[in-house]
């Protein structure tokens, strides 16, 4: 499929300048271009912000619903930012140092084991076998930037692998 069948149709968004149509049978919405310079801003954390304490793996509720996996220190700290109050880091041998936390609010909330791993599709897997089988996630997400995958990628794209 090329480029041009993938995007033949586009849906305009509030804000955004411009919609087309077409009869084509493939519907894709292309969401509009993000200002990040707008978004408000927290304080941003640093390694030192972090609990230095460790709570004892037996006090880490499991399953989890989710693990969030990052490789750079600013992808890490970006997802601890999203971290309701209370996260706290634990060990656990086969896995190393897990930060454990929930998102959400009154509508409900998710508990994430958050990791660090090396950069590289053979440390990726080791990490996500190892953690799956201790902590049971529903669902994995690597959480980082692609740029090696193609050159147009920027700043705020979502990859979706299958």
């Amino acid at each position: 499929m090329s480029d041009s069948e993938i995007h033949s149709e586009s849906t305009s968004f509030p804000g955004s300048s411009s919609s087309s149509s077409s009869s084509s049978s493939n519907t894709n919405i292309n969401p509009p271009e993000i200002d990040y310079t707008k978004l408000p801003t927290k304080k941003q954390l640093k390694m030192k912000d972090l609990p230095a304490k460790s709570k004892p793996w037996d006090q880490v509720e499991l399953p989890v619903d989710a693990l969030w996996l990052t490789v750079k220190e600013c992808e890490f700290l970006s997802c601890v930012s999203q971290l309701n109050q209370g996260y706290f880091k634990s060990y656990n041998v086969e896995l190393g140092p897990i930060y454990f936390g929930k998102i959400g609010g009154e509508e409900g909330t998710m508990k994430i084991a958050l990791q660090r791993c090396k950069m590289g599709p053979d440390d990726a897997i080791i990490a996500v076998k190892n953690a799956a089988r201790v902590l049971s996630p529903k669902a994995v997400f690597s959480v980082g930037f692609c740029g090696g995958l193609k050159d147009n990628l920027k700043l705020g794209d979502v990859i979706i692998s299958n």
